[in-house]
């Protein structure tokens, strides 16, 4: 089993990508629905997602990621086009298998 520089497996590392995709995806599900959570649940993935970059080795993506979510929770007119585009981004990530 293969680790990355901070010897977690990166098998770990590819079922957190895959928490992170399904995440960022139920968003649009909670937007929907007028859940009163989706800015909590936003703040939340952030918060995560950049706590994560040290295990992503600091690629410009996870940056990228954060503010497609930022730009999401603020600007109401594009919070499906940047809640997909942050998705998409999860699976560019180095680390574990693509496709998530």
């Amino acid at each position: 089993m293969e680790k990355n520089c901070n010897n977690i497996p990166l098998s770990q590392i590819e079922k957190q990508k895959k928490y992170f995709y399904g995440s960022i995806i139920n968003l649009l599900y909670l937007r929907e629905a007028n859940s009163p959570y989706v800015d909590a649940t936003i703040q939340t993935l952030i918060n995560q997602i950049s706590g994560s970059n040290r295990f992503f080795g600091y690629q410009p993506e996870v940056l990228t990621i954060v503010s497609n979510l930022e730009t999401a929770r603020r600007e109401p007119t594009q919070f499906r086009k940047c809640i997909l585009d942050a998705a998409n981004l999860v699976d560019t990530l180095k680390g574990g298998d693509s496709n998530v």
